[in-house]
Parts: structure tokens; sequence; C-alpha cells
């Protein structure tokens, strides 16, 4: 009877997978929860990155690509859509609470997951 025993790199590639996929489970609760937070008070949250020849990029949702890339979309200054890639131990995002600028509350900002 034959059986297959997993090597270490195999373990290793799982284990890393694993990671990396509630590394971005965990930053998408961490994204909705402050937008549910700030909708609570009346306020809005502007979810952002940054890209060097972009410059600040307005986010709506985030995927993930195995094994560890991270793929952000978004909107630059010029209102084009945009996607950065990055490395999950690359992932630079910005959560910055916005008042109003008028008398009636702001509506909640979508974010999400996106295959």
């Amino acid at each position: 009877m034959n059986s297959y025993i997993a090597g270490p790199e195999e373990i290793r590639q799982k284990w890393q997978k694993e990671r990396d996929e509630s590394f971005v489970k965990h930053l998408l609760q961490r994204i909705q929860g402050a937008l549910e937070k700030a909708a609570q008070d009346g306020k809005t949250v502007l979810v952002t990155s940054s890209h060097p020849t972009l410059g600040l990029i307005e986010l709506f949702g985030l995927g993930f690509n195995a094994p560890d890339l991270v793929v952000l979309h978004g909107k630059d200054s010029d209102g084009a859509d945009c996607a950065i890639l990055s490395h999950v131990s690359a992932v630079q995002i910005t959560l910055r609470t916005i008042e109003p600028t008028d008398e009636t509350p702001p509506p909640p900002r979508p974010f999400g997951f996106i295959k």
C-alpha cells in the first residue's frame, strides 16, 4: 500500500497560503469595521493607498491571488479605474475618517472583496 506524506516544502507552502489568506480576510474585516463605525457616527472613511506615479488612490475593493499577491482596486485622482498589485508583506492602506461637508450624512462607501 502506497501512502503519500507531504514533504517540508509542501507543508511550508500550505502554511504560507493559509497565513496570507488570513491576513487578507483580517484586513478586509478591519476596513469594513472602520466603515461601519464611521457610518454610526455620521462620518465616512476614506480608504486610500498611494502609488509613486499615480499619487493617491481611493480604494473600493481588494482581491487576493494565491500564493501572496494582493490586488487593491480603486480610482486615481483623475477618476480612472486602477489596480495596485502588491505582495502581502508590502500592502499599505490608509483609513481616514472624514466629516460630512453638509447637513446630511454621507452615504456609506462600499468596500469589498473582489475576485
